[in-house]
């Protein structure tokens, strides 16, 4: 079942999913890497195959976003559910009017101020992740 976001932290999360979207997209928009073909194999192939390959069906490409779209508010949902009650309602005004909250979350982020923050991660979202 999946985790309710309260009204007060649903901007964040909205956003924090959008940005998870890009990311999750970006990565899987990228061709594998595979050693490249000899130039006489690249040749061969180019005639042989098509440029773009064709979806079987509409239908197909439909369940393959859709499926997509519920992975990614999966991830979201999970990854957003284990930050830290401050971040997950953090605006602006907030982080500039409270020395803590920039200490804290300051730019650049560092391997050891996200370092607690993903300690706190589900393993079951470091295997879907991986599974995708």
């Amino acid at each position: 079942m999946a985790t309710k976001i309260p009204d007060e932290e649903a901007l964040n999360y909205e956003q924090f999913r959008d940005c998870i979207s890009a990311v999750l997209i970006q990565h899987l928009a990228r061709p594998p890497s595979t050693p490249g073909p000899t130039k006489s194999t690249r040749r061969s192939k180019a005639k042989k195959q098509p440029a773009t390959p064709i979806p079987d069906s509409v239908t197909d490409a439909a369940n393959d976003a859709e499926d997509l779209s519920d992975f990614i508010d999966f991830i979201a949902t999970e990854i957003f559910s284990t930050l830290p009650e401050p971040l997950r309602i953090l605006d602006h005004h907030t982080w500039t009017t409270t020395p803590s909250l920039q200490e804290t979350y300051s730019l650049p982020l560092t391997a050891e101020s996200v370092s607690p923050l993903l300690t706190t991660l589900d393993p079951s979202i470091t295997d879907s992740l991986l599974a995708c």
